[in-house]
């Protein structure tokens, strides 16, 4: 895990993308800061309800999920789940509290439980 800092109720631990540091920081609580402007990130929701911040990096600048970042950063992957699951099915709430490492399967599962996902009957144009 990289050095963490506690500040104000919150950790806060560096960004790493391809295996070096950024100018990034990103806290359990799933705010991301830039180091050199002292501001966090202001995420931008997708059309899918999920956060997501612009980073630039190596001359690139690319958006990242706010809620990987947080568990890429603060939760630990034994198994290598490929998928983070928000427990409480909120997409907004990116706390490493809310956050799961998940295979597919699960995260599909646990949408149709929380109600993200449901089944219902089509409804097709009778004509």
């Amino acid at each position: 895990m990289p050095n963490v800092d506690y500040i104000s109720g919150e950790f806060y631990a560096p960004v790493y993308l391809f295996g070096h540091k950024t100018k990034y920081v990103v806290s359990t609580e799933g705010v991301v800061y830039n180091t050199v402007t002292h501001k966090p990130l202001i995420p931008e929701t997708t059309n899918r309800g999920y956060q997501r911040v612009l980073i630039y990096y190596n001359g690139k600048r690319k958006h990242y999920a706010v809620h990987r970042l947080v568990a890429e950063t603060f939760l630990p992957n034994p198994k290598q789940y490929p998928e983070v699951n928000h427990k409480n099915g909120d997409k907004t709430k990116n706390t490493v509290y809310n956050l799961e490492w998940c295979t597919a399967s699960y995260n599909v599962r646990h949408s149709y439980d929380t109600g993200l996902n449901y089944t219902g009957e089509q409804v097709t144009n009778a004509s």
